[in-house]
C-alpha cells in the first residue's frame, strides 16, 4: 500500500506542508510535526483533546505562531492522522487515498495557522481557502 511506504510518503508530506506555508506567506524557518496513529490512538486523542467519543481523521495542535518567534525557529505544531480512517473515508467519498491525504493536510495545516470552522463565516472562509490551496497544489504536483 502507497500509503505506508514511509520515503514516499514523508517527501509528500513534506513537500506539500511547505507549498501550503508558502501560499500563505509563512517564511522562515517552520517546524509542523506530522504523526499516523492508529484508529484507537486517534479516537483516545480526540476523546482527551475534543471530548469527542470516536475516532477522526486528522487532528491539530497548534504550537506557536510565526508572530511570535519572527527571528527563530517557529514550532507551528502538530498534525496526528490516522491512515485507516483516511483509506475508509477515500472509498466513502470516491476520493483516491492520496486526495484525502492531501486535504487533510491542508485541512489540519490551514488549523494550525488559526482557521476554524465553527462559526458559519469562519467555515466559508477556510473551505474557500482549502479549495484555492488544493486547486494549486494539483497544478503543480
Amino acid at each position: 500500500n502507497w500509503a505506508y511506504k514511509d520515503d514516499i510518503l514523508s517527501g509528500y508530506v513534506t513537500d506539500l506542508i511547505g507549498f501550503l506555508l508558502g501560499e500563505e506567506d509563512i517564511n522562515g524557518d517552520t517546524e509542523v510535526s506530522v504523526s499516523f496513529v492508529t484508529t484507537d490512538k486517534i479516537h483516545e486523542l480526540n476523546k482527551q483533546y475534543r471530548d469527542v467519543d470516536r475516532p477522526t481523521d486528522v487532528l491539530s495542535f497548534p504550537c506557536d505562531t510565526p508572530e511570535e518567534t519572527p527571528d527563530e525557529l517557529t514550532e507551528l505544531g502538530d498534525l496526528v492522522l490516522s491512515p485507516e480512517v483516511i483509506s475508509a473515508q477515500s472509498k466513502e467519498y470516491g476520493t483516491s487515498y492520496l486526495q484525502e491525504l492531501t486535504l487533510l493536510i491542508t485541512h489540519g495545516t490551514l488549523h494550525l495557522l488559526g482557521y476554524d470552522h465553527i462559526e458559519d463565516d469562519d467555515a466559508e472562509k477556510m473551505q474557500r481557502r482549502e479549495r484555492e490551496l488544493l486547486e494549486a497544489w494539483e497544478k503543480i504536483s
